[in-house]
């Protein structure tokens, strides 16, 4: 009966807010709005149709606007000092570099020097195609003596980055060019990043992908989205609102008022609704289920959505830091260490955010095939992985390697993260010291790594199955309560498991080799 009296007052609660307010907006449930875009997509014949994978087969950093800025400082410093003395001025003379991108820098430059431009366009046309101050070499081209032909541009415009075309002549540019010219750099950016639907002033784009990035952009006319998504009864909003799809976050909608016309409609359904309630204590048990599932995935879309919303002013900092960067040498020396320190932190800034995207995905229950992929490969050297983790784990925390290093394949990323969460949960929550604990087991092609944390404090009362839901959190924790929640879910995604003893506290994490990409 209590269930029953509840369900029945939610009801009616429901229909007086829906007597007295049928006028204003409705809200709009995530699937509803992404039904309209599929249906749109389904129904729109595309205007231009662009094949990234033959365009840019092999050149894919081409398409990333991040290799527009500056790479020097992915460089070692070393090979950079290095190149950079060797091509601030034709009177240097030239050095020898490893590194293959600064070693065509080298090569371009006294080529440059020297004048010949016949040597000058065969490196334009070969890989690699960016220069680490930021353009493609066949846009340092266009800027020597003589300028290249326009046959010349219209052979190698898959040589010039993809922020470059609208540099070029218009009349040289095909339709699926100039299309591509008008995408701002955001659109790309967030199209590497995943999101499936780019929106322009002129275009609605469908990104196809696989495992390794985008492979085809579909152009439709925004005029046929906004006359579609119309008469479907959604428009578009800009700011905070909600979004269709967590994955398309250009994307964000509001149903129009519902019509005087369809209000006894809806109060008739509201009433069938109603009497449903008289299902009772089932009911109320589903919709509890069902909130609460809700509310987790509300909780990972707000954060997904500040996640992204960091982007933008991070990225403005990496760009209002670059000039700086430049004239290193011309800077005070007592403002050159600050520099440097605030540079490392805007990067350190930037793999946080990254990560950050990339572990949320994790909970995305509604679709666990849109999660990031495991991008497997091989550790040359554990011994040397692990010793470079100890610098992010506290100083007081003991490692135990194998007796022989051993290579592995598996995704270092996730790893890292992973071993993060296990070793800080223990510095929050055990008894020093903390140990990690390393072995590789098995024969070549089918090894295991093993991983164990472990502090001198017990957890007899402790449960992994409840302590791995997602914002399960200890009354002592300051967390989100997605620590072990998503160390778990690494470990499932590649075939491992994680365990836990009670006494010593320990947390075994256990990892089958993976396959190389």
């Amino acid at each position: 009966m209590a269930a029953f009296a509840l369900l029945l007052a939610g009801a009616a609660c429901l229909l007086a807010s829906m007597w007295l307010g049928g006028g204003e907006p409705r809200p709009v449930r995530q699937g509803d709005a992404s039904k309209v875009l599929a249906a749109f997509l389904a129904q729109e014949p595309a205007s231009l149709d662009v094949d990234l994978a033959a365009r840019y087969g092999g050149r894919r950093e081409l398409l990333d606007p991040r290799r527009t800025l500056p790479t020097w400082h992915k460089h070692l410093p070393v090979d950079a000092i290095a190149t950079w003395k060797a091509i601030r001025d034709c009177s240097e003379p030239s050095v020898f570099v490893a590194d293959p991108e600064l070693a065509k820098a080298i090569d371009w430059h006294a080529a440059s020097c020297a004048h010949t431009p016949p040597q000058l366009a065969s490196l334009a046309e070969h890989p690699p195609f960016m220069h680490p101050n930021g353009s493609s070499y066949a846009y340092l081209l266009t800027n020597e003596a003589p300028r290249p032909t326009d046959a010349w541009l219209t052979a190698n415009k898959r040589a010039f980055h993809v922020l470059e075309l609208r540099e070029l002549p218009p009349t040289l540019l095909t339709p699926d060019e100039r299309a591509l010219s008008e995408l701002p750099p955001a659109a790309f950016s967030r199209m590497l990043e995943g999101d499936a639907t780019l929106l322009t002033d002129a275009w609605i784009v469908h990104a196809a992908r696989d495992q390794y990035g985008p492979t085809k952009l579909v152009f439709r006319s925004r005029d046929s989205w906004d006359a579609f998504a119309s008469r479907a009864g959604v428009s578009l909003l800009g700011g905070a609102s909600v979004c269709a799809d967590a994955e398309t976050s250009v994307l964000c909608w509001h149903t129009e008022p519902v019509s005087a016309s369809r209000r006894s409609g809806v109060r008739a359904l509201l009433i069938g609704g109603a009497s449903l309630a008289t299902l009772g204590v089932a009911t109320l048990i589903a919709l509890v289920v069902r909130a609460r599932r809700e509310a987790e995935r509300e909780r990972v879309f707000l954060l997904r959505t500040l996640t992204h919303e960091l982007r933008s002013p991070v990225t403005a900092m990496r760009l209002d830091v670059e000039p700086l960067r430049a004239s290193f040498d011309a800077l005070p020396e007592d403002c050159q260490e600050p520099l440097l320190r605030v540079s490392a932190g805007i990067e350190r800034l930037s793999r946080v955010l990254e990560v950050t995207g990339r572990a949320l995905s994790l909970f995305d229950s509604q679709d666990s095939r849109r999660a990031s992929p495991i991008a497997a490969r091989v550790i040359p050297s554990l011994t040397a992985y692990f010793e470079e983790l100890t610098g992010e784990w506290p100083e007081d925390v003991e490692l135990d390697l194998p007796a022989s290093d051993h290579a592995f394949t598996t995704d270092p990323d996730w790893l890292r993260v992973a071993l993060k969460n296990l070793v800080e949960n223990a510095a929050k929550h055990g008894e020093s010291p903390i140990r990690v604990t390393v072995r590789v087991s098995g024969r070549e092609g089918k090894r295991e790594l093993c991983v164990r944390v472990s502090d001198r404090g017990t957890t007899p009362d402790f449960t992994l199955a409840d302590a791995v839901r997602p914002f399960t959190k200890g009354d002592r924790s300051s967390g989100l309560g997605l620590g072990l929640s998503l160390v778990q879910r690494i470990a499932e995604r590649q075939g491992g498991r994680l365990r836990h003893e009670p006494d010593p506290t320990t947390f075994e994490l256990r990892m089958p080799q993976g396959k190389d990409r």
